[in-house]
């Protein structure tokens, strides 16, 4: 059964997300970043981690789009 993190701090939007996945899937739960890095290195066998843009973590994506800088800075998120 394949296992899918969801970092995701609203209540709302992670029941939502949780109710769509767990009918075929393990699901976990983090609340921030930081528990999302920590779940992720206790959990090696995690597939697929679902997470809110707004994290307070680092991401890294291989394509972007033109506006997606601009949309970080005005989050407050990125330098």
């Amino acid at each position: 059964m394949p296992i899918i993190l969801i970092a995701e701090d609203d209540d709302f939007s992670y029941f939502y997300i949780e109710k769509l996945l767990r009918k075929d899937n393990k699901t976990l739960r983090a609340c921030n970043g930081q528990e999302a890095v920590d779940l992720c290195k206790k959990h090696p066998d995690i597939n697929l981690v679902l997470m809110d843009i707004k994290m307070p973590i680092i991401a890294l994506a291989a394509f972007t789009q033109s506006g997606d800088k601009f949309k970080i800075k005005e989050a407050g998120r990125g330098e």
